[in-house]
């Protein structure tokens, strides 16, 4: 269609063709490899739908995740892992990428990282989202309205709006809320030999 890949919006089927391509190549429910009693554990219920839709940004910059209502500081804003993929090996992580067209292939590296000490088992991951929270962008800590609040023990999966946020509005993490500095001097994806 000419869309260039860092303005093209996904539909849901498309994201769930992404997660059947995962759980064919052997990917596992992270819901159910966490222990329940598991404090990094989501609290989302199973039925939670996220107040937000993705768009393409006022700024021009690309694509980005927007409030489909106004939400309250405090409230809970993407929870869950049934859309996250996550892989323990590069070599896993290559597979999954290779099925894909280079331009595909090249997006969903986009919307995945690896991170210390948040698989399972303690482990270190390759993972990301695999729905439109993928696209929600770096708002820096000065600009971030979704996260984890100060003081709040927040499951891994799990963000909060950080002060009021009204419907239209591009919602926006802080980054280094979730990545490592081990990701960005790539240390971690040496670690899986990528």
């Amino acid at each position: 269609d000419g869309e260039r890949n860092d303005s093209k919006l996904y539909t849901e089927e498309l994201w769930a063709y992404f997660r059947k391509i995962w759980r064919e190549q052997g990917g596992k429910d992270p819901a159910k490899e966490y222990d329940s009693d598991d404090g990094r554990r989501s609290i989302a219920p199973p039925d939670f739908v996220p107040p937000f839709k993705a768009g393409q940004t006022k700024d021009g910059k690309g694509r980005g995740i927007f409030a489909t209502r106004d939400i309250k500081k405090g409230e809970l804003t993407y929870g869950g892992s049934k859309h996250y993929i996550f892989f323990t090996s590069g070599h896993d992580y290559r597979k999954f990428l290779d099925v894909f067209d280079d331009e595909t292939a090249c997006d969903i590296m986009k919307f995945t990282w690896p991170q210390d000490q948040v698989g399972p088992n303690g482990e270190a991951v390759i993972w990301g989202p695999m729905d439109d929270n993928a696209l929600q962008n770096d708002g820096g800590a000065e600009r971030a309205n979704t996260g984890c609040p100060p003081g709040k023990n927040c499951g891994i999966f799990d963000e909060y709006a950080l002060r009021d946020i009204k419907r239209g509005e591009e919602i926006l993490c802080d980054y280094e809320q979730f990545f490592s500095l081990d990701f960005l001097d790539f240390k971690l994806w040496k670690h899986f030999g990528l």
